[in-house]
């Protein structure tokens, strides 16, 4: 287990533990009532990603999803080429 859960969530709270250090973060991405985002942070010389989700209604805050410590991926960075079909001018 690479994080604790209160890690997890101090990391969603961008209160970092000591030795964990964030590298690269998404937006709130809105999926209906659901949104969610990726956090990147570097910990012992690796970089892990953490997705969060969170939900909301008119009545009520936020309620957020944190992930578990066991879907927490070290993952490393690549350049990827993507073939699709534009539009012809």
């Amino acid at each position: 287990m690479i994080f604790t859960q209160k890690e997890i969530e101090d990391i969603r709270r961008e209160d970092y533990p000591d030795g964990v250090d964030l590298v690269e973060e998404t937006s709130w991405v809105a999926d209906h009532k659901f949104q969610h985002k990726s956090i990147y942070v570097a910990k012992a010389g690796s970089i892990y990603v953490l997705h969060y989700l969170r939900s909301e209604s008119p009545f009520t805050d936020y309620e957020y999803e944190d992930p578990c410590p066991e879907d927490v991926f070290e993952v490393e960075k690549a350049k990827v080429t993507i073939t699709t079909w534009i539009p012809k001018k």
